[in-house]
């Protein structure tokens, strides 16, 4: 496992981690998350992978 560096404590011990999952009427979504095992900081994000149109 490869660590990056923390924004906040500047340790190299930030965890990255990528999933997607499928979710019904929107369509496949994107999770990144960060977690540092040193001061505990946590960020993460949420992407629209597609496109879907209206239900109508």
């Amino acid at each position: 496992m490869e660590l990056a560096i923390c924004p906040v404590c500047k340790k190299q011990s930030l965890v990255l981690s990528m999933s997607t999952q499928e979710i019904p009427h929107f369509g496949k979504i994107l999770i990144l998350s960060t977690r540092c095992e040193n001061c505990k900081f946590k960020h993460s994000d949420v992407f629209n992978v597609e496109i879907k149109e209206p239900l109508s």
